[in-house]
């Protein structure tokens, strides 16, 4: 492990940490910061407090070693993301947020920023991260990233999303759960008038962030699939279990008689109490015998009497987490009625660890953890009746408790979870920091040439025109690539493996090109030159490499035929025009995986793809890359050759005077590890 991944300093965004009640996700976060904490990692946490106090205060308190810092929202209560607030009031509330961000990285210098549930808060935060070339990675405990209204329920119909689209989000920012479609239209202008452009401006903010995450971990397949190809980094699911510390050995003898319900979201009518009560109230009025035991916040007496079902409803009030086994132990059946897509929903792993089953609706990666009929009930969706008829079986049938208990699952201890957790997401960024400091700390050394290059490069190529190989005339603007050694480009010998390649492409008239990872230019601008018909789309997110790219091609009569750009993912190349056949050159540094995903490749049926694979960073990415394209493409695979046989065997005049170690020197590439090409053609061509 290296020196850097040793001990980090982790700064953690959240909406709620406990003992604020933030369910199942502040539970998961306190594990997992508790465990980082033993691991010797330090922890820090900025999260919302809900105590009434001055606005934008900060109080800090210690769970053991770990800092909090909770600051007081004003609006956080009645619009968690603060998407009704004027533009002004989102500015000023930006501002303050940023102030608050800009003193602990100033204070405390964290080394990765990982977000939990942080709405009201990392959008605000991310200038002075970005600012510090911090790595930043994400749990999806909400779809924050992708969804503005958290949790994949569209306004105004109430109904599942199936993923982010701008018409789809703006629609549904500019509506409030009118009901329908002619309703919100009718709203519309007065909503416009009251709001201004400030959603739609937030929204582009949300998504320009994507880019900037460098990796995600979802508790449910749901959640992770939803979210892939919306990011830069990889999208990982990972079951993150439950903490089972003291779990009871003994089993329970169940069920009861009257038979209990237990319902933990207490009053909070995103998870469905309203739903619940309704249904209690008409199974009591078809004579039902049952109880119904209800645990969580804001919970309300009146709205039991208002129903006529307080002798069947047990208000318990909270709990602390360390008392939550007594709690299973008090129900033989567990409820759940949310009104979101839920991304897990912890509960049913405690309820599944104590033996308890679960009626629940099947939405979300909910559904993931309901073997229907087996272990549990999953009824449809926002639909009371179907969770009526699910509870009349358990009442009607109190031996399927036992039945369906006796088919439940061996729970995961979150312990094991937060392990894989850790190695996905901490050290894994830990690497990129060791990476990102070189840049930040040296970067001169990125471009700066060994002694020995610069020298022969002013004896043999004073006029920096490439000598040999398939783009022979091309010009340097000067003495510099980026990413790699530039004297085997002058000489015309670099990846001298794929021109056989690269020549066979030059005779085909593609209309488009796209480059990504570009670097100096050199299969940009020479491909450009080669190629005039096509026209050349050049990514890199180096900024320096993308300034002597533009350089490069103007020197050689093709600036107006190159296309500049930074970043480069799967709704980019959707996005790009195609007018007859294009190809895609790709050296994207270990970023194939996550560029070439499973939803881009019905896009590039028919394009021909040149990509150098970089399974010494991502031992995966060439079987993936193979399994992705199997179905649509021709795969050649081209394997790369080892710096000292290239000295040993290529014979160029212009290296006639230098003996085999400097030419060794002068011909090597620098990989890390023997690499391949996949050069890929459709089927169908």
């Amino acid at each position: 492990m290296s020196e850097v991944s040793k001990k980090l300093k982790i700064w953690h965004i959240a909406e709620f940490y406990p003992p604020t009640y933030g369910g199942g996700a502040a539970i998961y976060l306190q594990d997992i910061c508790r465990y980082l904490t033993d691991l010797g990692h330090e922890n820090r946490i900025l999260c919302i407090n809900l105590d009434k106090v001055e606005p934008y205060k900060v109080l800090t308190d210690f769970d053991g070693t770990i800092q909090l810092d909770r600051v007081h929202i004003p609006f956080r209560e009645r619009d968690p993301s603060g998407f009704h607030l004027s533009h002004n009031q989102w500015l000023e509330h930006k501002e303050k947020i940023e102030f608050i961000a800009e003193n602990i990285l100033q204070d405390w210098q964290p080394n990765i920023v990982q977000f939990h549930t942080p709405y009201s808060l990392i959008e605000e935060c991310l200038p002075n991260i970005l600012k510090r070339k911090l790595p930043i990675v994400g749990m999806l405990h909400c779809a924050w990233l992708i969804c503005p209204r958290l949790d994949l329920i569209k306004s105004p119909t109430g109904k599942q999303c199936s993923g982010p689209s701008t018409m789809k989000c703006l629609h549904c920012l500019y509506s409030h759960w009118d009901g329908s479609n002619a309703k919100s239209l009718l709203k519309l202008p007065w909503r416009l008038a009251k709001l201004g452009t400030t959603p739609a401006l937030r929204l582009s903010e949300r998504k320009n962030l994507r880019k900037f995450v460098n990796g995600l971990v979802g508790p449910s397949k749901f959640m992770t699939d939803i979210h892939q190809g919306f990011i830069n980094g990889e999208v990982k699911h990972i079951p993150l279990g439950i903490d089972l510390t003291d779990l009871p050995n003994e089993v329970l003898d169940r069920p009861r008689n009257p038979v209990r319900f237990g319902f933990i979201g207490g009053f909070q009518d995103i998870k469905g109490i309203w739903d619940v009560l309704d249904t209690v109230k008409n199974l009591k009025n078809k004579g039902h015998k049952f109880e119904l035991h209800v645990w969580g916040p804001k919970q309300d007496k009146q709205k039991l009497i208002e129903r006529d079902i307080e002798d069947l409803v047990i208000l318990h009030g909270m709990f602390k987490p360390e008392d939550k086994w007594q709690v299973y132990a008090e129900m033989d059946i567990l409820l759940m009625a949310t009104q979101r897509a839920e991304p897990f929903g912890r509960v049913i792993q405690e309820a599944a660890a104590m033996k308890v089953p679960t009626i629940a609706p099947d939405t979300g990666g909910i559904s993931e953890q309901i073997d229907h009929n087996i272990n549990g009930f999953l009824y449809e969706f926002l639909n009371r009746q179907s969770l009526e008829d699910y509870m009349t079986k358990f009442i009607e049938q109190p031996t399927l408790v036992k039945d369906f208990s006796d088919s439940l699952w061996k729970v995961a201890d979150t312990r094991e979870a937060s392990w894989a957790f850790t190695q996905s997401t901490v050290l894994r960024a830990a690497e990129f920091i060791k990476w990102q400091k070189h840049l930040i700390d040296e970067p001169k050394n990125r471009h700066k040439l060994n002694p020995v290059i610069e020298n022969a490069i002013k004896s043999v190529f004073p006029t920096l025109i490439v000598k040999n190989g398939i783009f022979k005339g091309m010009k340097y603007p000067e003495a510099k690539s980026a990413g790699s050694t530039i004297f085997p480009k002058i000489l015309g010998s670099y990846e001298k493996e794929i021109q056989p390649i690269l020549e066979e492409i030059c005779q085909k008239k593609y209309t488009e090109i796209v480059d990504v990872g570009c670097a100096e230019g050199f299969y940009a601008v020479g491909l450009a030159m080669r190629i005039p018909t096509a026209t050349v789309y050049a990514f890199d997110v180096d900024e320096v490499a993308i300034n002597l790219c533009k350089k490069m091609a103007e020197l050689n009569g093709v600036g107006d035929q190159v296309i500049l750009g930074s970043f480069c993912d799967a709704e980019t190349l959707k996005n790009l025009p195609i007018t007859e056949k294009r190809l895609i050159v790709c050296d994207c540094e270990g970023f194939e995986k996550q560029l070439f995903t499973e939803d881009l490749i019905p896009f590039l049926a028919k394009d021909d793809l040149l990509i150098e694979i970089h399974d010494m960073k991502d031992i995966e990415i060439s079987t993936t890359i193979r399994e992705r394209f199997a179905k649509t493409h021709k795969i050649e695979t081209i394997e790369s050759i080892d710096d000292i046989k290239k000295a040993l065997n290529y014979s160029y005049k212009e290296l006639e005077n230098y003996d085999l170690a400097t030419r060794k020197i002068l011909l090597a590439e620098n990989r890390a590890a023997i690499m391949d090409w996949f050069y890929l053609t459709p089927l169908n061509s």
